[in-house]
């Protein structure tokens, strides 16, 4: 809804949430009964429910952005009740939508899958950082009060530091992206239960199993 300003688009919330009670009541009425002919407010009840149906897909690409970015449920994302609050829409809306709009819980469905890959590549990118090192800027500031007792600046410092290569990060890494190779070279250097070798398998350690190796030997990467 990017040519939708933010009015127009609460608007169209509030229309949608207000409309959807209705909406459901009128379609309960067409399936009962013909009442292709009656009119409300001089639109026919057909003619209203594709308004309705309307307004409904005029939210969702801005419903899965927020999905997408924000996630649902699962994988630690936000809540159904914050969607609920920041599409202005209630909960029972919500969960009737996912039941009877293919177009809504499809893009929901799309979204969480978007957040999921978001949340894998943030993580992997965040191992390699630790693998690899990173430099960081650390700011130290010291505040004074003034005349109306308010906090202000009277010196700040910036220090650039180096972060240097997480062991246990890089055996994590190299147990799950190269397995084969990392279990050759290190199942004579390490011992397990009994002195015998330690075996690493395919599915690759835990950063916690990583961390017991690195507290066991001592490995030059």
């Amino acid at each position: 809804m990017q040519t939708t300003s933010k009015s127009v688009a609460r608007d169209i919330q509030t229309a949608g949430n207000n409309l959807t009670t209705i909406y459901y009541g009128l379609k309960k009425a067409l399936n009962d009964g013909d009442t292709s002919k009656m009119k409300l407010n001089g639109k026919s009840i057909p003619y209203i429910m594709g308004q309705i149906d309307a307004f409904q897909k005029a939210l969702i690409p801005m419903q899965r952005e927020w999905v997408s970015q924000n996630g649902l449920s699962e994988y630690g994302g936000a809540t159904i009740e914050r969607f609920c609050k920041a599409m202005d829409i209630r909960k029972d809306t919500f969960y009737r939508w996912m039941s009877n709009s293919s177009d809504f819980s499809d893009a929901i469905k799309t979204a969480k899958d978007e957040f999921k890959r978001n949340i894998a590549k943030t993580a992997e990118e965040s191992l390699f950082k630790l693998c690899e090192g990173y430099d960081y800027t650390e700011t130290r500031t010291e505040y004074v009060t003034d005349k109306n007792g308010k906090p202000v600046i009277k010196n700040q410092v910036m220090t650039k530091k180096h972060v240097h290569p997480n062991t246990a990060a890089i055996i994590f890494a190299l147990t799950n992206v190269d397995p084969e190779r990392w279990k050759q070279r290190n199942q004579t250097e390490l011992t397990g239960k009994d002195g015998e070798p330690i075996a690493v398998t395919r599915k690759g350690l835990s950063m916690k199993e990583a961390q017991e190796l690195l507290k066991q030997t001592e490995i030059d990467i």
